[in-house]
């Protein structure tokens, strides 16, 4: 992952960029809880909840007593990315974001 802001965050057309070491990774999920974020332009369209829902099942299969948490996060509108970030790691040991359309 690269960062070229110091909030962490990517952006696309900075000319110059740093590698970053990617996050420590739990062994497992049992305990903790993983956010499902639902992005997507479109949230009517159930594109988002149908592809959170197959994650879902898959966590729950590998880990059992995983905690998840659905979230619906409009890709349209005012956002504060950074804290954002913040409350969802401070939450979350893990956060699956389905964003497109």
């Amino acid at each position: 992952m690269v960062s070229d802001r110091p909030d962490g965050l990517v952006s696309p057309t900075f000319r110059s960029r740093s590698i970053l070491a990617p996050a420590a990774r739990p062994s497992s999920l049992n305990d903790l809880s993983v956010g499902l974020v639902d992005s997507m332009v479109n949230p009517g369209a159930g594109w988002g909840r149908g592809i959170l829902k197959a994650v879902e099942d898959e966590l729950r299969r590998r880990w059992p007593r995983v905690r998840t948490e659905q979230i619906s996060r409009p890709q349209l509108g005012v956002h504060e990315p950074l804290r954002w970030a913040k409350a969802m790691a401070a939450q979350h040991a893990a956060v699956v974001i389905a964003a497109g359309d």
